[in-house]
């Protein structure tokens, strides 16, 4: 079985912890943040799942743009019904959403 390469990886001030779930864009992780010892979920965007690579992104403009929505929409929404935007970035290969932590499912 291959090992995931975020499991324990620390990027920023956020530690990957464990794999919640993947689906067709985006795998999503819950992560802590060392800074605030929070813990947060990560939408992380590549192929499998919301880890997307930055190379699939530059071949599917449609989807870099949705990405770039996602993330717009998120930084402008404050209400308690909607989870909380903490914080994005990327490296060479990806880019990570940092969200609130929502416990239950979708």
């Amino acid at each position: 079985q291959k090992k995931d390469e975020h499991i324990g990886q620390k990027l920023k001030s956020y530690t990957f912890i464990r794999k919640l779930g993947a689906g067709a864009w985006a795998t999503v992780y819950e992560v802590f943040d060392d800074k605030t010892e929070r813990p947060w979920h990560v939408p992380i965007i590549t192929i499998s799942g919301k880890v997307l690579k930055k190379s699939l992104m530059d071949q599917t403009p449609k989807l870099k743009e949705l990405v770039q929505t996602e993330i717009t929409v998120l930084r402008r929404c404050m209400n308690d019904n909607v989870i909380r935007f903490v914080d994005t970035f990327s490296n060479n290969q990806n880019v990570y959403i940092l969200t609130e932590f929502c416990n239950g499912g979708d």
